[in-house]
């Protein structure tokens, strides 16, 4: 067998979302083409650093993101980044891989930082055209004006950390007297809040990728949650929840959706596999979010969009790594 690919699934992080990352890994590690591919799990928590070998951790020289493994020296080729949230989402391991000259599975670090911010990210979408929610910024200690939240954006509403992943954090306020506590709650995961309008409609996603320098966007995805709104345990926890793929709305809807996604990731400078989130009001599509590492466990949308999309996980890890890499030799 020619030499393979060897591949540094980088999965854990710094939240509490090290466990939907960890599962997520287990797709990719089982998903890589074992003739092109030599995947090796790297685990980042906190200041621990490790690649599993056969069961065994060994410590990863975080200088040059090598390993000894029973004294031999372990370098890796490419890291499919699979961290949701800090370190793997937010532009941190991007610049480390920069630095060190690895190439990896997502967006730069700059459109790393830019789509794990909310707050940034909205001002980003409005100022190309874009429908986001209307919304109010807040840093942690600024004077809240309740007035004027019930005059700019109305009740309900939503406070979300402007910068954390899985919904933590986020909050539906029904009256202004909740308002305080919610923001709170969202400064305990990031010191920058938003106060955000109420969309009622229909959630919807789409998740998008390059495949030899052509735009992909794979079946949209319908969000039934059976909690207020799809948040952390509603994506992981709860089994009431519905992701109905293909969704349940017009044809023109569906593509008009597919076609924004796409739009949206060239816009925004996206790469790798990146679902964009939406609420549908009126026929009309308001972006919620980008997710630029989403989850790829068995519980996970993307996986079902390309089960929708009769595409195989194999060949689809191919031409993600194949893209990023600039190498045609998987084609």
């Amino acid at each position: 067998m020619p030499d393979r690919i060897r591949i540094a699934v980088v999965a854990g992080g710094f939240s509490e979302e090290r466990v939907i990352s960890m599962k997520s890994s287990e797709t990719i590690m089982n998903g890589l083409d074992p003739e092109l591919f030599d995947p090796i799990l790297v685990k980042i928590v906190n200041e621990n650093w490790v690649c599993i070998v056969n069961g065994d951790e060994f410590e990863i020289d975080k200088n040059n993101f090598t390993a000894s493994v029973h004294g031999e020296k372990l370098n890796f080729d490419f890291a499919f980044i699979i961290i949701h949230g800090t370190p793997g989402e937010d532009g941190i391991l991007q610049a480390y891989f920069e630095l060190i000259g690895i190439p990896y599975s997502t967006g730069d670090s700059a459109n790393m930082g830019l789509t794990f911010d909310k707050a940034y990210t909205q001002m980003a979408l409005r100022g190309k055209g874009f429908r986001v929610a209307k919304n109010m910024v807040l840093q942690k200690g600024d004077h809240l004006d309740e007035e004027q939240v019930r005059q700019d954006l109305g009740v309900p509403c939503f406070v979300k950390p402007s910068r954390a992943g899985s919904s933590l954090g986020i909050s539906k306020v029904k009256d202004l007297s909740e308002l305080q506590g919610a923001l709170n709650k969202a400064f305990e995961e990031h010191s920058t809040a938003i106060i955000e309008s109420f969309l009622d409609g229909v959630e919807i996603t789409c998740g998008v990728y390059r495949k030899r320098g052509e735009l992909i966007a794979l079946p949209v995805t319908e969000i039934v949650s059976a909690n207020e709104f799809f948040d952390y345990d509603a994506k992981y926890l709860d089994d009431k929840t519905q992701e109905i793929t293909p969704a349940r709305i017009e044809e023109s809807i569906f593509i008009n959706c597919q076609e924004l996604s796409k739009k949206i990731y060239h816009q925004l400078g996206c790469q790798g596999i990146v679902r964009i989130d939406y609420m549908l009001v009126h026929n009309e599509l308001f972006v919620i979010e980008l997710n630029t590492v989403p989850g790829m466990s068995v519980e996970s949308i993307i996986p079902k969009q390309l089960k929708a999309a009769d595409k195989e996980m194999r060949s689809f890890l191919s031409d993600l790594i194949s893209e990023k890499m600039g190498t045609k030799v998987l084609y």
